[in-house]
């Protein structure tokens, strides 16, 4: 075989040194060109794809970052939006609370009204006074919208702190709180009032209070007299109102008719049950308007005047009635019958 060719190179080192000799074949030297060449587009490659990675990562990475920065500035903006809402919110909140305060001072004026009425309800009715104290409420509020002018305000601006909204709310919820105890204790009492009314009422219905006709002329009282019928000294057990045959006879109180017929003495008379002991009686009628067992009404007719029984006229005779004694008629006749109509 023929041998390759070979070049020699001599290395020459510092003086008093042997000379190194290098050989390589020549087919190397055209091998490593093209490997330099290789190595050099590589490195080359591999700087563009690295820069291009690196680019694309920025890229990414910035994308990232501007998508989070406008995250960021969508929630920022959101939540400002949200603390404007609320302290919109809260100022709201704190106006009414003002209003509620002023509302609470109208409603104490009420309730004081309130409770003057009744004094002077139950002074009215005689039935005293109240037996419950009341205190008043002390109301922190500004003065009431009533009192106020609408439209002409003005003054100092001192904004309020949270310390002092927080206080006024804890002094309006009090004087809520004393309030609505006031007004139950009001709402008993005027509800005990209205049960004495109704009953004070209901007494004075069946109490004979009113006279039993229009006639006001008396023609013998209560008590003893000369008997019309044989001039002697005699017991009068009512009162005789003078009256014309056919006039009006009303019932003088509530009740129920216990009696409602003929009688030697008192002829056609009627008896009516007031209850509590009462009793009122009607006679010498000339005609009975009502039936046994029947119910009536204060100032209802239920007769009519004349001259039957033991009578010299026309008149009506009248009783009262209590505890199943006849007493004397004058302390109950003490009301026209108009006056209850």
């Amino acid at each position: 075989m023929r041998e390759l060719r070979k070049f020699t190179f001599l290395y020459i080192p510092e003086a008093h040194r042997s000379v190194r000799r290098f050989r390589l074949p020549r087919m190397l030297l055209f091998i490593l060109p093209g490997v330099f060449f290789v190595l050099l587009i590589s490195g080359v490659l591999f700087f563009r794809y690295s820069k291009w990675n690196a680019d694309y990562a920025v890229s990414v990475l910035s994308e990232q970052h501007q998508s989070e920065t406008t995250q960021l500035i969508e929630e920022k903006s959101q939540l400002e939006s949200d603390l404007i809402t609320k302290e919109q919110t809260i100022q709201e909140l704190q106006n009414s609370v003002i209003t509620l305060s002023e509302t609470a001072d109208q409603l104490q004026q009420k309730l004081e009204e309130l409770k003057e009425l009744e004094t002077q309800i139950r002074s009215l009715s005689k039935m005293g006074s109240l037996t419950s104290s009341k205190t008043n409420v002390s109301v922190a509020s500004t003065e009431s919208a009533s009192d106020a002018d609408s439209t002409a305000v003005g003054g100092e601006l001192i904004p309020a702190t949270d310390e002092d909204m927080q206080q006024f709310m804890d002094s309006t919820a009090k004087t809520y709180e004393q309030l609505s105890t006031q007004i139950e204790s009001v709402k008993s009492d005027l509800a005990a009032l209205q049960a004495d009314l109704e009953a004070k009422r209901a007494r004075e219905r069946r109490t004979p209070t009113i006279w039993p006709t229009d006639s006001r002329t008396l023609t013998s009282g209560f008590g003893y007299r000369r008997d019309p019928f044989t001039n002697r000294p005699s017991f009068h057990s009512g009162y005789d109102f003078d009256g014309s045959t056919g006039d009006s006879v009303y019932a003088t109180a509530e009740g129920k008719v216990s009696e409602a017929g003929w009688a030697s003495d008192y002829g056609y008379h009627i008896v009516i049950n007031h209850g509590n002991g009462l009793q009122t009686q009607y006679a010498h009628l000339s005609k009975i308007l009502v039936e046994e067992g029947q119910a009536v009404s204060k100032g209802e007719k239920i007769g009519l005047v004349g001259s039957t029984g033991r009578s010299t006229g026309p008149h009506l005779h009248y009783e009262v009635i209590k505890g199943g004694e006849k007493v004397n008629p004058k302390p109950y006749l003490i009301q026209d019958r108009k006056e209850v109509e």
